[in-house]
């Protein structure tokens, strides 16, 4: 299988890639002795033959009993990761077109190998802290109960470590409908992969994790510094007048004090993630925070030409 550019769109675009994966997985369990799941797996891949949506619905049900039976332990990291691109499969056929997945798979490809990695390094550790998040879900532990924060501290540090957020803004910038439509996509399956055989894919274990944070310190400061950017904007006031730098030196210190990384970077993914508001409060905000990055910008000129 082809991990070259980190994308199931890419290794599995069609449904005969689907079928190829079911065979060659089925292949793979027989080696390992696991004869009734490989059966389950080749009655699967014998619906190919006819309508796409009772292939697809066949070979979900085949691959999830897979992921959640003992044998997923014995896959490879490899593997894994091809079953859940697999998995994820039908909502990319429900909801992407295939010009929009060719799209996407030419722009994904021209990423350099270092940012693929980092991007698949960072699915694997999302995967796994959605776990603990659902945990806690569970538990009915409060999205502001320090577990909860902790969990969304560990998330910062994995989104400045594999450089989610610049990629993220990356990719928005690039064709906002396309990648739109791919992240939505991407949150599916991660709901999918987080729910039992038997169960449906639970789509409030994101809402948990805006609710978490939502009630982060960090979040409630930015959030009151973008508003007030947003007063300065509305006022003409320029970016780099001295109520904006005194702003930008407050995004540097929160940004700082919470290890959220770049200013600018941070700012201009908060502001390219504004598509989840509503069409005002969208344009109102994406250009608050596009204001807070021009001032970072001129606090910086500022600090330089002063230093």
């Amino acid at each position: 299988m082809n991990r070259a550019t980190g994308t199931s769109a890419i290794r599995l675009a069609d449904d005969r890639a689907l079928y190829n994966y079911l065979i060659y997985l089925a292949t793979s369990l027989r080696e390992r002795g696991a004869n009734a799941m490989a059966d389950v797996v080749a009655a699967a891949s014998r619906q190919a033959a006819g309508l796409s949506t009772e292939f697809l619905g066949e070979s979900r049900i085949a691959l999830r009993r897979i992921r959640d039976s003992h044998l997923a332990a014995a896959l490879s990291d490899e593997d894994r990761a091809e079953l859940g691109d697999a998995i994820a499969r039908k909502l990319i056929n429900e909801q992407i077109t295939p010009q929009e997945e060719t799209t996407y798979m030419t722009w994904m490809a021209a990423r350099s190998p270092d940012e693929i990695k980092a991007m698949q390094e960072y699915g694997a550790a999302m995967r796994a802290l959605f776990r603990s998040l659902q945990d806690l879900r569970e538990k009915l532990i409060e999205p502001a109960a320090p577990e909860a924060q902790a969990l969304i501290t560990e998330w910062n540090a994995l989104a400045v470590r594999y450089g989610l957020r610049q990629f993220l803004t990356t990719l928005l910038e690039w064709n906002p409908v396309v990648a739109q439509k791919w992240l939505q996509v991407g949150e599916r399956a991660l709901s999918l992969s987080m729910a039992s055989q038997e169960a449906a894919p639970d789509d409030g274990l994101w809402a948990y994790f805006g609710a978490a944070q939502q009630a982060s310190l960090w979040h409630q400061a930015l959030g009151q510094t973008a508003d007030e950017a947003a007063k300065l904007m509305d006022s003409k006031v320029d970016p780099s007048s001295a109520p904006a730098l005194a702003l930008a030196d407050r995004l540097a210190r929160i940004c700082s004090d919470h290890s959220l990384g770049d200013p600018v970077a941070y700012a201009r993914w908060a502001g390219a993630m504004q598509f989840r508001s509503s069409a005002d409060e969208n344009v109102r905000k994406k250009s608050a925070w596009g204001y807070l990055a021009s001032a970072f910008q001129a606090h910086s000129l500022h600090a330089a030409s002063h230093g």
